[in-house]
């Protein structure tokens, strides 16, 4: 297994959540069950479970995205063990971690956002009605309330409401990633974000493009000054870059701005690019060899700016899952949701591309690059695409978009004016699986 150096015990724990830890201490007590919390173990009253042989505390409930429908599939559910540490205020190296020594039970939730937890520390002579702090999270997403146990030695069967990922930062239990979005002509992930339960105001947008979010409230200021600034840029977890054109691909003529787009994704930053920003990931050198763009093979080395080729048209394509684990979840949001996402064949229907938009022609085989959807499109070809980066930071790549905003061309609007009314389409699910997916931590052979 590949060893990384990792920022204490409470950031490997809490930037991804533990795994499943518990089981018998090895004692031969029959009445009493350790709780085993990794190296050490805890051995603490507060860690055992006093539930007569063959009986235990246990939690069961679903873990859902911040608009309190959609499930979360590989969310860390536990119990901590003393005080929770707040989240470093910058970027880090968040790899997946078996030190789980702060927590006295965890687990992580299934593909559906359920779980069950335990065995719950129970008293010797439990009295219905106790509390417990339950934490849920996912990357930095984190929630920590205290639930009431009502059948002390059973199984209690808590609703949704108790698990809901938060939408917005109110400190150390109850945080979300810190978000930066740069506006686009073309594409408007901050949709997106709202749809998926994150409030306004609690992400921030930049501008660039040449009719108007000023002088709209919401804009914190112009991205070419973020990009410009890495120390700021480290302060965001994850940054998405709308198509706008060309608008912020002619940045990238500054090496700083290269440089720093490398520099913060080296560092943990997570980096989320649409269509014609696609250049965010050509551009870069040490970016460019994992995904090749058309017109065909190229070398290591970056391609003239605006180079790609660009598809016809303004289609719409039945695309492929790839991932297994993303198919399921496509189907437990049609059981919650009601609505329809994925076919009996595993695919999604994806419109909204440009009537140009770049195409990928291919994505090379290497570790921690991976292509999520593929789709007849102008030939058989990459759709979406993501890259764990140094085993540290994570990119993905979609050549396709959100819906466009409404009044383009005309002078724009402002946000969240422009966002179109009704809920995620299918593609903005796909994206939205992927948004807790870069949030999440690397896994690590």
């Amino acid at each position: 297994m590949q060893k990384l150096a990792l920022i204490g015990i409470a950031t490997a724990l809490f930037a991804c959540g533990p795994s499943s830890t518990s089981g018998d201490d090895g004692d031969d007590d029959d009445d009493t069950t350790g709780i085993d919390s990794g190296p050490g173990q805890c051995t603490d009253p507060s860690c055992f479970n006093n539930c007569p042989a063959g009986q235990m505390t246990t939690i069961t409930g679903r873990v859902t995205a911040p608009n309190g429908i959609d499930p979360v599939p590989g969310a860390a559910v536990y119990v901590p063990k003393g005080s929770i540490t707040e989240f470093p205020p910058e970027v880090r190296c968040e790899v997946c971690s078996q030190l789980t020594d702060i927590a006295v039970v965890s687990t992580t939730t299934n593909t559906d956002g359920t779980f069950t937890l335990g065995p719950i520390p129970t008293a010797a002579d439990p009295v219905a009605g106790f509390d417990v702090t339950v934490v849920s999270q996912m990357g930095r997403f984190r929630i920590a309330q205290t639930v009431q146990i009502a059948s002390p030695c059973a199984t209690n069967a808590l609703g949704n409401e108790n698990f809901k990922l938060p939408g917005r930062n109110e400190g150390d239990f109850h945080s979300i990633p810190k978000i930066a979005v740069a506006s686009g002509d073309y594409d408007v992930m901050e949709c997106v974000l709202l749809k998926i339960g994150i409030e306004q105001g609690q992400f921030d947008i930049y501008e660039g493009q040449s009719f108007v979010l000023t002088p709209d409230p919401i804009v914190v200021g112009n991205f070419d000054t973020l990009l410009n600034d890495l120390d700021k840029m480290k302060q965001y977890n994850i940054i998405f870059i709308n198509c706008a054109g060309n608008t912020y691909e002619n940045l990238l003529t500054n090496a700083t701005v290269r440089n720093n787009i490398e520099n913060y994704v080296l560092s943990g930053g997570r980096l989320y690019v649409t269509d014609w920003s696609y250049d965010y990931v050509e551009q870069v050198p040490n970016f460019s060899p994992l995904i090749d763009f058309e017109p065909g093979a190229s070398d290591a080395n970056p391609e003239a700016m605006n180079a790609a080729a660009l598809g016809e048209g303004d289609i719409q394509v039945d695309a492929t899952v790839l991932d297994p684990d993303m198919a399921e979840w496509l189907r437990a949001v049609e059981q919650v949701s009601g609505d329809e996402v994925i076919n009996d064949s595993n695919q999604v229907r994806i419109s909204h591309f440009l009537v140009s938009w770049v195409q990928q022609f291919i994505v090379p085989q290497a570790d921690g690059v991976k292509v999520w959807l593929e789709g007849d499109a102008d030939g058989q070809r990459p759709l979406t695409t993501t890259f764990d980066y140094a085993m540290c930071g994570r990119v993905l790549y979609s050549s396709y978009h959100t819906a466009g905003r409404d009044g383009l061309g005309l002078g724009g609007d402002t946000f969240p004016n422009y966002c179109a009314s009704g809920g995620l389409t299918p593609q903005e699910r796909v994206l939205e699986y992927l948004i807790f997916h870069i949030a999440d931590c690397i896994e690590i052979d």
